[in-house]
């Protein structure tokens, strides 16, 4: 849908970009938290093959509340878990940075995070829903923003 109605292009993979003159790593942060085993383990049966090919048998309304409902489990669950300081996506963020990278930008977490430091930048863009927060890049300056009040 966000592809052939609104012209979103997706990316199903971790992937890299220069925006003014900004080299910048795009990944969702899915697995890379210290504590996330239960994600993991979940994210190998939903992406399973044949967990896709059985989902996609369900009737769309059926499929659609299910997928809904696990949905906001998860940003409710994620949105109160609390991954430290030294979370494995700020420790994969510093991975990328001696790699050359100048910004990090994930969103696993669902909780907005900014940390700016020697030039080189790590944000989590939040959980759209709920706290309204998206990324604005400009003159190669990254900002946290919020599209309207929570």
């Amino acid at each position: 849908y966000f592809h052939d109605a609104l012209g979103i292009q997706i990316y199903h993979e971790p992937f890299e970009k220069i925006i003014d003159g900004k080299r910048i790593y795009f990944h969702h942060g899915d697995g890379l938290a210290l504590h996330d085993t239960g994600y993991r383990i979940l994210k190998k049966i939903l992406r399973n093959p044949l967990m896709i090919f059985l989902y996609k048998l369900l009737h769309p309304d059926i499929g659609i509340a299910l997928a809904s409902g696990s949905s906001k489990q998860s940003r409710d669950y994620t949105s109160k878990k609390d991954y430290g300081e030294m979370d494995g996506m700020l420790l994969f963020a510093e991975k990328k940075f001696n790699e050359g990278f100048d910004i990090v930008m994930m969103g696993h977490a669902h909780q907005s995070k900014l940390v700016s430091e020697n030039g080189r930048v790590y944000v989590n863009l939040g959980d759209w829903i709920t706290e309204c927060t998206y990324g604005e890049m400009q003159n190669g300056n990254f900002e946290l923003k919020q599209w309207r009040e929570q």
